[in-house]
């Protein structure tokens, strides 16, 4: 027989090869046991979808008011197929602290670093006191297109500071500059984050796209 002993999930004298999609096998309960006391073991996803926006028309801001900080205390946002309009910008984040009946503009840590991939000058930056998280780097384009990522993490943790780490790649639909970015931002305060806002930078761009927020499950 064959020995199991590093095995899971399988009850056949001869364990299968495991490959992806092939794992046909089950957990006995003396398995599940050994894989709770070793935190291995989960009967929920990773991410849950919080919400999901669609913008189109004239839209210049989007909101996610029920984040669910009971639940979760991090985050991921993702912006797929956002498209400024109008007039060149970037998305902004702003975080509120009462339900986002109104939203903090100031305080705000961050740092970047741009790469242009058509070879021009490359870009970096870092401010501190700011009012807004931007995400991504402006364009003189008035037909920027991106998508991004963005992990909000400790919003709902009173202990911590809470911390953005977000990534993008956006360019404009002439084909003239293309860009890609990282991100890191830091809100310095331990109040519970319970609202976030996107926002056009210049709060005139029309934003178009679709925004998922989902929570990540915390593993115990």
């Amino acid at each position: 027989m064959s020995d199991k002993s590093n095995k899971f999930g399988y009850v056949l004298p001869t364990v299968p090869t495991q490959e992806q999609g092939s794992n046909t096998g089950v957990f006995s309960t003396n398995e599940i046991y050994s894989l709770v006391q070793q935190e291995k073991w989960s009967e929920i996803d990773a991410l849950e979808l919080i919400q999901k926006i669609t913008l189109t028309g004239t839209t210049h801001q989007l909101e996610f008011t029920s984040i669910r900080g009971s639940e979760f205390t991090n985050y991921v946002l993702i912006m797929a197929g956002n498209y400024q309009v109008t007039t060149a910008s970037t998305p902004c984040i702003r975080l509120s602290t009462d339900g986002g009946t109104t939203y903090v503009s100031t305080g705000y840590h961050y740092g970047g670093y741009y790469i242009d991939t058509l070879g021009n000058t490359d870009d970096t930056d870092r401010s501190t006191n700011e009012n807004r998280i931007r995400i991504g780097k402006a364009s003189t384009s008035a037909t920027l297109t991106g998508n991004a990522i963005v992990y909000l993490n400790n919003l709902s943790d009173t202990s911590r500071y809470s911390f953005i780490y977000c990534k993008d790649y956006s360019g404009q639909d002439s084909g003239t500059k293309y860009l890609s970015s990282v991100r890191t931002a830091l809100y310095p305060q331990t109040t519970e984050v319970n609202a976030i806002k996107v926002f056009s930078a210049n709060g005139s761009s029309d934003m178009h796209g679709t925004f998922f927020l989902f929570g990540i499950k915390d593993f115990k």
